[in-house]
C-alpha cells in the first residue's frame, strides 16, 4: 500500500496510484517491484565518507549535503574518492567496541535528488553517480560487535 500525504491510499500496483503519486512528486512515476536492486535499507548500517562527499562535490560543482544519503555513519577520511569500497569484507572498528563489516556498495535511487528536510531539490546527483560511479555511493555494513557510538569516535580499519 502507498499512502499519500493527504491520506489517500492505493495498492502499489494500482494505475490510479501511479497517477496520484506522479501528481504529488511532479514527475511521472510507476511503482514496480525491484528484486534485482539493493537499497540501503537492505543492510543494517549505511556508511559514507567525507572523501566520497568531496568527490561528489567535484562532479557536481558544489558541496553536497550528507543528509541526502540518510547514512547511519559519516566517516572523516582525507582526500577525495571512494575509499570505503576498499573496506568491503574487512572490519571497521568504531569507538572502543563497535565492529562493522562493510559488505557491498550502496546503489542509490532518485531520493538523493529530492528535497529533504532543509535540503533543497538537487536533480543531478543520481545522473552523476550513474555516469561516474555505477549508481553507488557509500557502503552497507553488518554489525559484528554491537555497542555504543558517539560523535567523534575514532574509526579504524582492522584486519578481518
Amino acid at each position: 500500500m502507498v499512502e499519500l500525504p493527504d491520506g489517500r491510499r492505493f495498492a502499489a500496483d494500482d494505475p490510479a496510484g501511479h497517477i496520484a503519486v506522479s501528481g504529488v512528486l511532479a514527475r511521472r512515476v510507476t511503482i514496480a517491484p525491484e528484486a534485482e536492486v539493493l537499497h540501503h535499507d537492505e543492510g543494517p548500517v549505511s556508511v559514507i565518507t567525507t572523501a566520497g562527499l568531496r568527490r561528489l562535490a567535484e562532479l557536481a560543482g558544489k558541496w553536497v549535503d550528507p543528509l541526502r544519503f540518510r547514512a547511519n555513519l559519516l566517516v572523516e577520511v582525507p582526500g577525495s574518492g571512494f575509499p570505503e569500497e576498499q573496506w568491503l569484507g574487512q572490519l571497521l572498528q568504531v569507538g572502543s567496541g563497535v565492529v562493522l563489516r562493510p559488505r557491498q556498495p550502496l546503489i542509490r535511487c532518485g531520493m538523493i535528488d529530492l528535497a529533504q528536510e532543509h535540503v533543497p531539490e538537487h536533480g543531478r546527483l543520481l545522473g552523476l553517480l550513474a555516469e561516474h560511479h555505477d549508481l553507488s555511493f557509500g557502503v552497507w555494513a553488518t554489525v559484528d560487535q554491537p555497542g555504543r557510538l558517539a560523535v567523534d569516535d575514532p574509526v579504524r580499519l582492522v584486519s578481518s
